[in-house]
């Protein structure tokens, strides 16, 4: 007696993204069917991962209206390897019997390129340093799926690619972030006045998985050393707010207010802007020559607060 044996399908029903990062997990749907309407509930699958790796998903029945179709299907959950490069999963229907009627063997190849996780980066309180004088920089770099980055390198290079700074990102997230690691850069502006531009980089090495790069770009300004030091006094007007840490600026020179209203502001001989600021005061704004040491007086009021919605229909 020859026994006839029926001819399975194997289908993706959804299938792997084109690239996961390395260690990422995805959800991989399979449609098995047979060619003369087998009702193949109860078949066994098998998943072969690319490290050699097997396991097994019983099938169970799903009947599709949008498609039209029925059939049984399975779903299983793959993880890329922690290796980058192209990679294979193998879902084979292994030969069998279902419901007393045997069935060939059939295998569907589902194919991913595994990268590394992406990186970004953020550089903030750049100051404006004088010239040949020490500064610093802060620099935070993140993983797009918040892995650990403690202890990661991030190296500041000048205009020639030379190194001329480096820090290791803290041992914790930033306060308030999910997982941006933050690193100070001690740095040393150049003799000369003037704008001055570095590159950033950190390159996480060293990890469970692998990771991309990341980079960025700061400018700043190097300013001419003072020579005279104005005195700003802040004198409240319709307020009995303190005028304590105001931002006081001459030009690129800044300060910040002391308990009495007062800061004092090192700038070099010339005409500089002054200005002054703080979230809840009206800004100010003005033009002072610069020829000795001096001291002055600015009125701060409280900032209107605008009801666009009373301005538009009142």
């Amino acid at each position: 007696m020859v026994v006839t044996r029926h001819t399975p399908s194997l289908r993706t029903h959804a299938g792997l993204p084109a690239e996961m990062e390395a260690g990422a997990t995805a959800s991989v749907e399979v449609r098995l069917t047979c060619a003369d309407g087998c009702d193949l509930r109860g078949a066994v699958i098998e998943l072969t991962t690319p490290q050699g790796e097997h396991g097994t998903c019983e099938v169970g029945w799903v009947e599709d209206p949008r498609e039209g179709a029925q059939g049984a299907n399975a779903r299983f959950v793959v993880t890329a390897p922690a290796s980058t490069g192209e990679a294979e999963w193998t879902v084979r229907f292994p030969t069998q019997s279902v419901s007393g009627v045997p069935h060939e063997e059939h295998a569907l190849v589902l194919e991913s390129t595994v990268v590394p996780h992406a990186t970004s980066m953020a550089i903030w309180d750049v100051p404006s340093p004088l010239q040949g004088t020490e500064f610093a920089v802060r620099v935070g770099v993140k993983c797009a799926t918040c892995c650990v980055l403690a202890g990661q390198v991030v190296q500041v290079l000048d205009e020639a690619g030379v190194v001329v700074g480096e820090g290791r990102l803290g041992a914790a997230p930033l306060a308030g972030t999910d997982a941006l690691y933050e690193t100070l850069v001690a740095l040393r502006a150049p003799e000369r006045p003037g704008m001055g531009s570095r590159r950033v980089i950190c390159v996480p090495g060293d990890l469970a998985l692998p990771h991309h790069g990341s980079s960025g770009t700061f400018t700043f300004r190097s300013l001419p050393p003072p020579e005279h030091t104005v005195t700003v006094r802040i004198v409240p007007e319709g307020t009995e707010a303190s005028m304590a840490d105001i931002e006081v600026r001459l030009g690129d020179y800044r300060a910040h207010t002391d308990l009495n209203g007062v800061a004092r502001v090192g700038v070099p001989r010339g005409s500089h802007e002054l200005s002054a600021w703080r979230v809840d005061i009206e800004p100010i704004s003005s033009r002072l020559d610069v020829s000795g040491d001096a001291a002055v007086e600015v009125v701060a009021v409280p900032r209107r607060v605008v009801d666009e919605d009373a301005e538009r229909w009142g």
